[in-house]
């Protein structure tokens, strides 16, 4: 039975959930201090027994006593005994599993999740939030093909690795490197060197095979000519850390690689975590500058003067 539906009123919750708390630890204090009292006085008694307001004294101990004990256990039996016809009752049944500090008072028709860096953000749709994403080094793949020619996961596949890591996390773990390698290989989105094409992750078969919903949060590929990428953007960077902070991960390239920016425990709110397929070492907590001053450039592979820097990411999460 759910508290709620059977109080009609939040504030009955609340109310009612107190009153028994205290009635339960009135319980547990009262006899106490009855007994206490009443010891003494029996003691005082015993060394006058002739005094009468000392005799008079332990009788209302006892019978205070008595009450201290059998009125709430009376209050609980009348209102249990009432059954479920009247609301109070079963609010008074229920209250005492009501946890005060986590009472959730819904305020619209959206569902509440608990965000793993901030407990007063929404999400509008059923994100898996997690704690961490599994993580997968390319380098563990030297023998598995990578679509065409001598290309293998080693040496090519960070595309595809960076998003098994948010399939297999999200969805399910047999989204490995091999089998989101596979995939990408069979529908042709691999690059004439051996890298992922951006429109890969942005695909709706893509997302549909492995349960994945998408979002570009920008894609300047192909814009080279803009002279985007030699500086630190902070409106990209606030939309990959507001992403990751609402349980999505993010897959960003630059170029001649992939990696994700995605949650992790050890993070406070301003960073993100970095999985680097390629280099498992530069894993870790990163500010959105930081993360992008440590891509830059990524192992000299700026192709021209003005393209270093991120050119496309895109926000991940369980449809």
């Amino acid at each position: 039975m759910n508290i709620v539906s059977s109080c009609y009123d939040y504030a009955l919750v609340g109310i009612l959930a107190v009153v028994k708390r205290l009635l339960n630890l009135f319980q547990i204090i009262a006899p106490i201090l009855c007994i206490v009292s009443l010891s003494i006085t029996f003691i005082q008694l015993v060394r006058d027994p002739d005094n009468n307001k000392l005799i008079k004294k332990v009788k209302n101990s006892i019978i205070a006593l008595f009450m201290v004990f059998f009125v709430p256990v009376i209050v609980n039996v009348v209102l249990g005994a009432l059954g479920e016809t009247t609301s109070i009752s079963s609010c008074w049944e229920l209250a005492g599993n009501v946890h005060m500090n986590s009472t959730y008072i819904p305020i619209d028709d959206r569902s509440k999740t608990s965000i793993l860096y901030d407990p007063d953000m929404y999400l509008t749709g059923n994100v898996k939030v997690l704690k961490e994403l599994v993580y997968y080094s390319q380098g563990n793949y030297p023998n598995d093909l990578f679509c065409s020619g001598e290309n293998t996961i080693a040496n090519s596949g960070c595309g595809a690795v960076s998003f098994a890591m948010i399939a297999s996390s999200y969805v399910h773990p047999s989204y490995n490197p091999p089998t989101v390698a596979r995939w990408f290989c069979s529908n042709k989105y691999s690059l004439s060197d051996g890298g992922l094409h951006e429109n890969a992750v942005m695909s709706k078969d893509t997302l549909d095979n492995f349960g994945l919903t998408g979002e570009a949060l920008f894609n300047k590929t192909g814009q080279n000519d803009k002279n985007y990428g030699t500086e630190y953007n902070s409106i990209e960077g606030s939309r990959i850390l507001r992403a990751v902070n609402s349980g999505k991960s993010v897959m960003f390239g630059m170029p001649g690689h992939w990696a994700v920016a995605g949650p992790n425990i050890q993070c406070s709110s301003d960073k993100i975590y970095l999985y680097n397929p390629s280099r498992p070492t530069s894993n870790g907590c990163y500010s959105p500058e930081e993360l992008f001053n440590y891509t830059y450039n990524y192992n000299n592979r700026c192709r021209t003067a003005n393209w270093c820097g991120w050119d496309v990411a895109i926000s991940l999460s369980s449809s």
